[in-house]
């Protein structure tokens, strides 16, 4: 298990995060300034933090730091990803996402942060949204599109005209009225959470 319990951050706590189990990817979304780079560190082993703790496989980062670094490099079975593809053009994007998918594969764990919420949803099993140090959100992206689900009721002039448009918007109609359901994109269903914030 790969874990940060109550880790301050600065001024913000970390309440808990749970990096992930053998071939699953985590995506961690937040801001710049929420803390995302510095929770890595302290994952690593860079930084002591202040109160609670971070561990990788039983192993305290800060006090065991030399080992578990050593269990990061060469071929590790955890691979920790601060927005590494920052500048990357699409083909390498694209390449990106196929390496993962082959490293899960191989049962590696992963921990990749990044703002490009396309690639998170390509790749990632899990999504985890970091505000003020607080882990606010944490499931599949299939379950939080369920829960961010929005239905619109559309009333037309008559039958006929309902039935078109709910055929060509995939609605559901029910005599003049036809219901259209929309789930929000990761990048809409992550500023639902910041309200439009930006450093947070």
């Amino acid at each position: 298990m790969k874990s940060a319990e109550g880790l301050q951050i600065g001024r913000k706590y970390l309440n808990r995060l749970h990096i992930g189990r053998k071939g699953e990817a985590l995506g961690f979304l937040g801001p710049n300034g929420a803390g995302k780079t510095t929770t890595i560190r302290h994952l690593m082993g860079f930084l002591k933090p202040k109160s609670g703790k971070c561990t990788i496989h039983g192993l305290d980062c800060w006090n065991e730091s030399e080992k578990v670094q050593a269990r990061l490099m060469h071929d590790p079975d955890i691979l920790i990803l601060d927005e590494l593809t920052s500048g990357f053009d699409p083909l390498m994007q694209s390449r990106f996402v196929s390496l993962i998918a082959e490293e899960k594969e191989h049962g590696k764990t992963v921990l990749m942060s990044s703002h490009v919420f396309e690639e998170v949803e390509r790749t990632c099993d899990r999504i985890g949204i970091i505000r003020k140090g607080r882990m606010i959100a944490v499931d599949s992206a299939a379950a939080l599109h369920e829960r961010h689900t929005r239905s619109y009721t559309v009333t037309l002039e008559n039958g006929a005209v309902a039935k078109a448009f709910a055929a060509d918007f995939g609605g559901i109609c029910n005599g003049e009225n036809v219901t259209v359901t929309a789930k929000q994109s990761l990048e809409e269903i992550f500023m639902n959470y910041y309200g439009g914030e930006q450093n947070d």
